[in-house]
């Protein structure tokens, strides 16, 4: 076993090398950039191009050699098992692809703790981007070797099972957390080092256990299901009307009801009053023109407790992810008054819990800031800030600091920030707004029981007026005409039914309450990609199809929703009976027949491929006593259960039967 895994680490070193070279190409040219962001980089173009390619040459080019005529038989036979050889190969495999591939993203974090190289404090979190890319291409590794050792039909299913390593790629972009991506990513690599393993103890006819056929069958379902996902994408662009209404407010605080159309590239809108009648001044007006951007209220960001944001939007949008520096890193940008310009890059470190200042020319560190004030470069602060910032996502457009327990305003053109509001103990800051013009800002503080409106300096601009911020969003705004108090505010669920307008007058006692119609959204012409994507996608994930995720995915108006879910139905149904004719004309015995029907209803048509994939077509020939055609091979026929008759003799046989051996010898 030593000796095979030596062999192969000297046969596929000069692949590695090729690997190795072309990702310290592709970083030093990243490098040369100085990003603050570099080694975040590490996981996307074109690095995150070229690993899945890298994984698959080295696992084609290693497997290459036993293709050719009877190389396979030369391989095997070893005074060692075919599992320890294929163990072997793997394991030299592995350890040259994720050398050359991990190796750079290491010099490359090497490259950048070095002060002075980036503007950004290094943590050693910014190392996970590049491992998990780099542990993904196992996956990559172990699909290549089924791509060039299975026997199929290029045309087939062959080229399906790289669909598992697909689907790992995706996990690894979208889990929130590294440990998630790794559950993703080892459960793709075992299941593909499976397959691997019984398309190599097989010669690719994959027929030596239940368990390899099934992790076969599970890499060509994903390539099934990465297919018709691609399918569904392309269908999107032939989808000529698209529409979507909602409310806004003018600067008297009056609401008008919008309703934008795009049909072949044009955008129009229709300008109504909540009874309806049609306002004449805002026709062939474009309300999305920066111009008439004045026209309109400003609304600051959502209020809202972040715990109550479904994932993946939680972790991609508002925390961030392990893939981008929050929650580790924040960006700072209004950090001075509006015109004032700080001669620095400005970060909060989370994991420090203080203000970083970089100089933008030398990329070194000026100082930090911190509750007590500023310490210049490398000297221990005196305070740090209490906790983790809320809303992170936001931080960078706003000049207030904000934690559970107090809100710092940011004047770091002095080098200070300035605390301006403390929370109770009992009623805990949960999210911060902040709507900030060239003069008089104001900052929208929303506690676990209370809405606030104050300054800078911590004046309150309108009375406390009660909130439920444990379940429903608030977007404020102030009407500056009529100095009152808008607030839009309603249930923190995937679809707003009632989402109510409220104006305050600045005694805080209310003015009006509306109702105006929610936000819908329609495509017109759009069944056909709806129906394909309800035929092609499994039934088993009926739970999971939300009408949040189908709208933000696929675009299904929650109107037309059981479209989507009448053909998830009907493609189960049908790829039952298919299953079953097959079943039969493949000769499956009871139980498989069985498993295979309930697979293929609610896997839809991946399982019914997957199936396809798996067995080979059995020989047929005539049965003597039925004329039908029979399964080669079988003790009794399949269609009239006759038994197989007696061969017959013809004075060629090198072996006589039993009796006719006995009776010869008597």
């Amino acid at each position: 076993m030593i000796g095979v895994f030596l062999k192969e680490l000297r046969e596929n070193l000069k692949w590695a090398t090729v690997i190795f070279g072309v990702m310290i190409l592709t970083v030093g040219s990243l490098m040369r950039q100085h990003n603050p962001q570099l080694l975040f980089q590490l996981s996307e173009p074109p690095v995150l191009f070229f690993v899945p390619l890298a994984g698959l040459l080295m696992g084609v080019v290693q497997s290459l050699f036993e293709t050719r005529a009877d190389n396979w038989s030369f391989v095997v036979h070893r005074p060692v098992t075919r599992k320890r050889i294929f163990f072997a190969k793997s394991a030299a495999g592995l350890l040259l692809l994720i050398a050359a591939l991990e190796l750079p993203f290491l010099l490359t974090a090497a490259w950048a703790a070095r002060p002075g190289n980036l503007r950004m404090p290094f943590q050693a979190r910014m190392l996970l981007p590049g491992l998990a890319v780099a542990i993904n291409s196992a996956c990559y590794y172990f699909a290549g070797v089924v791509l060039t050792l299975r026997k199929a039909r290029w045309f087939g299913t062959r080229l399906l099972p790289i669909g598992l390593a697909l689907c790992c790629s995706v996990a690894v972009l979208l889990a929130p957390e590294f440990w998630q991506a790794m559950v993703f990513v080892l459960a793709g690599a075992a299941i593909s080092a499976v397959a691997a393993w019984g398309v190599f103890a097989t010669a690719g006819a994959v027929d030596g256990g239940t368990l390899p056929r099934l992790s076969l069958g599970t890499m060509i379902y994903a390539g099934t299901l990465a297919a018709a996902a691609a399918v569904v994408g392309f269908l999107g662009i032939f989808q000529s009307t698209t529409g979507w209404s909602w409310w806004r407010m003018d600067r008297e605080g009056n609401v008008i009801h919008v309703v934008t159309t795009i049909h072949d590239n044009q955008r129009t809108f229709k300008v109504t009053s909540l009874s309806g009648e049609r306002l004449p001044e805002f026709d062939g007006v474009d309300l999305d023109d920066p111009a008439h951007a004045n026209s309109f209220l400003k609304f600051p960001n959502t209020l809202l407790d972040d715990n109550l944001i479904p994932w993946p939007a939680r972790s991609q949008y508002w925390r961030g992810s392990y893939l981008t520096p929050l929650p580790g890193v924040i960006s700072l940008r209004a950090v001075a008054k509006p015109g004032r310009r700080v001669p620095a890059t400005c970060l909060f470190d989370v994991q420090r819990r203080i203000i970083d200042l970089y100089d933008s020319t030398s990329r070194t560190l000026i100082g930090t800031v911190g509750p007590a004030g500023f310490s210049p470069g490398r000297t221990p602060p005196r305070e740090f800030f209490p906790g983790q910032p809320l809303n992170p996502s936001s931080q960078q457009n706003r000049h207030a600091l904000a934690f559970e327990s107090t809100v710092y305003w940011m004047e770091l053109d002095h080098r200070r920030v300035r605390k301006f509001f403390d929370a109770p103990a009992n009623d805990p800051i949960i999210s911060i707004a902040e709507l900030t013009p060239d003069t008089d800002p104001t900052v929208f503080i929303a506690t676990r029981h209370r809405l606030l409106v104050m300054d800078p300096s911590g004046k309150l601009l309108f009375p406390q007026i009660d909130a439920d911020i444990s379940s429903h969003f608030y977007v404020p705004a102030t009407l500056k005409s009529k100095q009152h108090l808008i607030v839009w505010s309603g249930p923190m669920t995937e679809n707003v039914q009632h989402p109510v307008i409220s104006e305050y007058l600045p005694d805080g006692k209310l003015l009006r309450r509306i109702e105006p119609q929610p936000y819908s959204f329609t495509v017109t012409r759009g069944l056909p990609r709806i129906a394909v994507a309800g035929f092609f996608y499994p039934l088993a994930g009926l739970p999971l199809y939300r009408p949040g995720l189908l709208g933000f995915l696929l675009q299904v108006p929650p109107q037309i929703l059981w479209h989507f879910q009448l053909w998830l139905f009907v493609a189960g149904l049908l790829c039952a009976l298919v299953t079953i004719v097959l079943g039969r004309k493949y000769g499956l015995s009871r139980t498989p027949m069985i498993g295979w029907t309930i697979a293929g209803a609610l896997l839809g048509p991946g399982g019914v491929i997957a199936f396809l994939g798996l067995y080979e077509l059995p020989v047929r020939e005539e049965c003597p006593v039925c004329g039908g055609m029979r399964l080669a091979g079988r003790d009794e026929c399949s269609q009239c259960a006759a038994a197989l008759p007696p061969p017959t003799f013809d004075g060629r046989e090198i072996f006589e039967p039993g009796g006719m051996a006995g009776a010869l010898a008597v």
